[in-house]
């Protein structure tokens, strides 16, 4: 569930943020392509999930983080080849990307995030 919430956040901030940057096209496209793959990490978290045998670990989590990763270095290395620098939208995009990430196990193991878990499956029984 924790993947699927930031994916909704995620790409919220980031389609946002393209709209606001409708006439800076290098900033919209970069905003929209990071705000794509907020939501390819729920799609790889199903194809992964096949995978997982009923083991559910934090570790798990690595190859659908990793697989996203490498679109969001692939750009950085885009930005850096063609422009010399990193364009600001894709550093801030990347760390929408690249920050959850990190505070997955200990957000996910959190008493906290449980009881909002079990509180948002309720609201649909």
């Amino acid at each position: 569930m924790y993947i699927s919430q930031l994916a909704v956040l995620g790409f919220a901030v980031l389609f946002i943020l393209a709209l606001k940057n409708i006439h800076n096209p290098v900033a919209h496209k970069r905003f929209i392509l990071l705000a794509t793959l907020t939501l390819v990490i729920g799609g790889l978290n199903r194809i992964f999930g096949a995978f997982d045998y009923g083991v559910e670990s934090n570790i798990a989590y690595l190859p659908r983080y990793l697989s996203v990763d490498l679109f969001v270095i692939a750009l950085l290395i885009y930005d850096w080849r063609t422009l010399g620098k990193i364009h600001p939208a894709t550093i801030i995009g990347a760390s929408v990307n690249i920050v959850p990430q990190i505070l997955h196990a200990p957000i996910v193991d959190s008493a906290t995030f449980v009881e909002l878990t079990h509180w948002l499956g309720n609201l649909s029984a």
